[in-house]
C-alpha cells in the first residue's frame, strides 16, 4: 500500500481522527510528513476539539515518531468563525490557502 493509516475513537463514537502518512512523493500537493485526513467530533462528544488534536498528536508520535504533520479544513464543513481555531490554539500554524481556498496548517509534531 502507498499509505499508511492510524484511526482512533472513542468508545461512544462520538469522535473519529485519522493519520495517513502518504509515501514521499506521491502527494500532487508536495506535502510531506502526516496527514490529518478525517476529524469529526459530534455535538454529544464530551471532549474539546483542541484536547482531542493533542491526543491524537501523542498517539501518531508513538505510533510513527516524530514528524511534521499537516491537515487542510474545509471552511464549508466547520461551524467556527474562524475555521482551524481548534488546531491553531495548540501550536499549528496556517501556512497558505488551497487552490480551492482551504486553509493549510502544519505543526512539527515532537
Amino acid at each position: 500500500s502507498n499509505a499508511r493509516l492510524v484511526v482512533f475513537s472513542d468508545p461512544e463514537r462520538t469522535l473519529v481522527f485519522a493519520w495517513q502518512w502518504p509515501k514521499e512523493g506521491m502527494r500532487k500537493d508536495g506535502q510531506e510528513g502526516f496527514n490529518n485526513t478525517m476529524f469529526h467530533r459530534s455535538e454529544r462528544c464530551p471532549y474539546q476539539a483542541s484536547d482531542i488534536i493533542v491526543a491524537a498528536e501523542r498517539a501518531v508520535i508513538a505510533h510513527w515518531g516524530a514528524n511534521r504533520a499537516y491537515t487542510y479544513v474545509d471552511s464549508e464543513k466547520v461551524q467556527s468563525a474562524n475555521p482551524g481555531y481548534c488546531y491553531k490554539v495548540v501550536g499549528w500554524k496556517q501556512v497558505k490557502l488551497s487552490k480551492t481556498g482551504k486553509p493549510l496548517l502544519v505543526k512539527e509534531l515532537q
